[in-house]
């Protein structure tokens, strides 16, 4: 069996930890896969001459645009592709669009977004059912997502099904002698508590939650015997708003490591984790982070319920 996953761009996030995850384990099961971007790459090339698979982007600019659907078709008939996997609304549509030329080529969906955004609007949800209506499956990675999804569209009850997604047990793992290096790197001390925090900088992850969190714990700590590591990016202003946030209280050492390739090499060196997001569909990275047999704590939104027991 040939796939093409397609999504609109490989930007680094838990959606593209998600699909190369997937695709990675696909090819060791005998299954050929295909890394497809509607837009643009969303990486660099060096980082995509890693991925598990090769990647073509399709350079789409608009909703509608016929020459990145037929360059879509002839890729798939070139290739051999017998199932497209989409990532996104956009790109379910334009698989649905495909099947319209070539019906052999099966469809599913795997529902990814926090953000209501892709049912936000009568037209999203319009553009939803038709693309649903071509597609075999649609796959959630919680049953909050999959109840998100039927609430808000016109979708058969019995096309969607609950995934959690899966993690690279080869990659998460307890490390101790990558714990001593990375601590000593970062200079924290054995009986320091290092607290970790992962996520980019938009509202929706709550990475100000995490701080003023740390924050309140050094009321009742010592400052000196615990310190918060950040890890993630967002824009400028984003950044300066949460380096400011921090430097209210300077005596609570917050270390903001920015976004990092080999997050795996980090999670060793963490003691506890800390999430709180506003908005979370599944938590990639909080079962990253117990794969790597740390302790969690975490807000009780989205899916996190069902991958974090009280």
């Amino acid at each position: 069996m040939k796939v093409l996953h397609l999504t609109i761009s490989m930007a680094p996030g838990g959606r593209r930890s998600a699909i190369l995850t997937l695709t990675a384990h696909l090819e060791r099961l005998g299954v050929r896969c295909e890394l497809g971007c509607l837009h643009e790459l969303g990486c660099s090339p060096e980082e995509a001459a890693g991925f598990p698979s090769p990647i073509t982007a399709f350079e789409k600019n608009g909703l509608w645009e016929p020459h990145a659907i037929t360059r879509l078709v002839e890729f798939c008939i070139k290739h051999g592709v017998d199932l497209v996997h989409s990532h996104d609304a956009e790109s379910q549509l334009a698989a649905a669009l495909l099947r319209q030329r070539e019906p052999r080529i099966k469809l599913v969906k795997t529902f990814h977004r926090s953000l209501p955004f892709d049912s936000a609007t009568s037209r999203d949800r319009l553009r939803n059912a038709f693309a649903s209506a071509f597609c075999g499956a649609i796959i959630t990675g919680s049953f909050e997502r999959r109840d998100h999804f039927l609430g808000q569209n016109y979708v058969r009850a019995n096309k969607l099904v609950r995934i959690p997604f899966g993690i690279d047990l080869d990659r998460f793992h307890p490390d101790e002698a990558g714990r001593a290096a990375k601590r000593r790197e970062l200079g924290v001390e054995p009986s320091q508590l290092l607290i970790g925090a992962v996520g980019h900088f938009g509202d929706e992850k709550g990475v100000d939650v995490a701080i003023r969190s740390f924050q309140e714990l050094c009321r009742v700590r010592n400052p000196a015997s615990v310190m918060l590591v950040v890890i993630g990016n967002g824009t400028a202003k984003q950044a300066a708003t949460l380096r400011d946030l921090a430097a209210q209280r300077p005596q609570c050492r917050v270390h903001f490591a920015g976004f990092v390739q080999d997050v795996e090499h980090w999670f060793p060196a963490i003691d506890l984790f800390l999430h709180t997001p506003r908005l979370e569909a599944f938590g990639l990275v909080l079962t990253e982070s117990m794969a790597t047999a740390l302790p969690v704590v975490a807000t009780r939104v989205g899916g996190i319920p069902e991958i974090v027991k009280d």
